[in-house]
Order: C-alpha cells, then sequence, then structure tokens
C-alpha cells in the first residue's frame, strides 16, 4: 500500500452470511473475508451505525488518503417461499413467503394486492411480490399456485321404504331423487347402472339402484340406495 499511488478497493457487506470481504485493485477473489456478526458483537444490537476509516503511524509522520469512487448502501434481500395447491373446487392455495437480510419493517406488495407477508385463499395461477425494507433495498420473486385435480362425490338418496297397493304384488310409480354431485374439478356423467329408473313399477321385495359417474379425467365412483316394497 506504501507505494504513493490509489488503489481500488472494494468492501462488501452481507447481511445474510453475515461476513465482510475485502477485494484489492479489482482483483475477482478477495484479499479478506471475515465471517462476523457485527450488529451484535461490534454494535450491540443497534442497525444503525456509523463507518468510516481511520489509521496510526504511531510518532512518525505519512500522507494518508482516501478517495470515494463509488458508494452503494444496497442490501440483497434473499427471497423464498413455499406453495401449497389449490383445489378447482375452492380457492385453498396458499404461499408461506420467507425473506432472509433487509431491515425490518418490509414491506410486500402483491400481484394481487396484498400486503402481507403470507398470502391465502388463492386460485390456481402466477403470483409476483416485491419486498422492500425500510432502508430502500428490494427482492423479488415469482410463484406458480397449481391446481389439484380432485374428482366430485356423487351422493345417492336415502333408503325407500313403501306399502304396496292393496291387491297388488308391485308399487306402481315410485318416484325418487336423482344423485348429486359435489365438488370436482370437472363435468361428470351420471349413469345409473342397477335398478331401476325413477317412476317405474317396483316388485316387491328390496330393488338395489346403484349410479355411478365418469368424469373427463376417467375417474369413476359410485353410490347405491334401496327400494324395498312390503
Amino acid at each position: 500500500m506504501e507505494d504513493g499511488k490509489y488503489h481500488r478497493t472494494k468492501i462488501v457487506w452481507e447481511t445474510a452470511s453475515q461476513s465482510i470481504k475485502v477485494f484489492w485493485d479489482s482483483e475477482p477473489t478477495p484479499k479478506i473475508t471475515k465471517s462476523v456478526k457485527m450488529k451484535t458483537t461490534l454494535f450491540a444490537g443497534n442497525p444503525y451505525v456509523y463507518w468510516g476509516w481511520t489509521g496510526s503511524t504511531g510518532m512518525e509522520k505519512n500522507l494518508q488518503k482516501i478517495k470515494l469512487v463509488n458508494i452503494e448502501f444496497k442490501q440483497k434481500l434473499n427471497v423464498s417461499g413455499n406453495v401449497a395447491a389449490s383445489t378447482c373446487a375452492d380457492p385453498t392455495g396458499a404461499i408461506d413467503f420467507t425473506v432472509l437480510g433487509g431491515v425490518e419493517p418490509l414491506y410486500y406488495s402483491w400481484s394481487n394486492g396484498a400486503t402481507t407477508q403470507d398470502i391465502f385463499s388463492l386460485v390456481p395461477g402466477e403470483y409476483t411480490v416485491i419486498v422492500t425494507d425500510e432502508c430502500g433495498n428490494a427482492g423479488s420473486s415469482k410463484f406458480i399456485v397449481g391446481s389439484v385435480n380432485v374428482p366430485p362425490i356423487i351422493q345417492c338418496t336415502a333408503n325407500i321404504v313403501i306399502d304396496n297397493t292393496p291387491g297388488k304384488c308391485a308399487a306402481d310409480y315410485v318416484m325418487y331423487n336423482i344423485p348429486q354431485l359435489t365438488g370436482g374439478c370437472s363435468a361428470a356423467l351420471i349413469k345409473q347402472i342397477a335398478g331401476l329408473p325413477s317412476g317405474s313399477t317396483f316388485p316387491m321385495g328390496t330393488t338395489v339402484n346403484t349410479f355411478a359417474i365418469t368424469t373427463a379425467e376417467g375417474a369413476v365412483s359410485n353410490c347405491s340406495f334401496t327400494v324395498t316394497v312390503q
């Protein structure tokens, strides 16, 4: 250093890794790398500090000069998150968001208008967040909330018990409700695969009526109920 010339020196502090690096004469590899919990070890937990240079020559004299070429107080915010997929029937997606670095408080701006750190009740789609700390440092990330294909559920009516018409061996025109579908991500075809249709004449005894559904993706489920004529 003592050659009477300026030497380009770059000093970098990385909060995430708690390390300070010193680069000399534009070399790509740092001359000094030191890990230290700077805020707690040197500044008693205070994040707002003064900085500068000092030098000493003892009883001798020496010319010491520093020329500031560029000062940048920007801290990289490391952002990440865990994504929970959404069902197509209900907006159940979620993003659990994490930020490393930055000076609190942190401010969040999501593409869907949310300003909280984590967001919930999301439909499938793309979500982008910009995080800014108290000092103006920023970070951003994009997340894709996928969808979970949940098959619809078929639900049959309750079992039916009826008395037959006196003098007959059957019950005329038994009416019942067609099974209902709940949930599901796509249209499903309902088909009766056993028993008699609503409005039919049912014989004495018990008839089992079974209905099945088939979704566009090929998922199949069914339900059954009985009609008992006594």
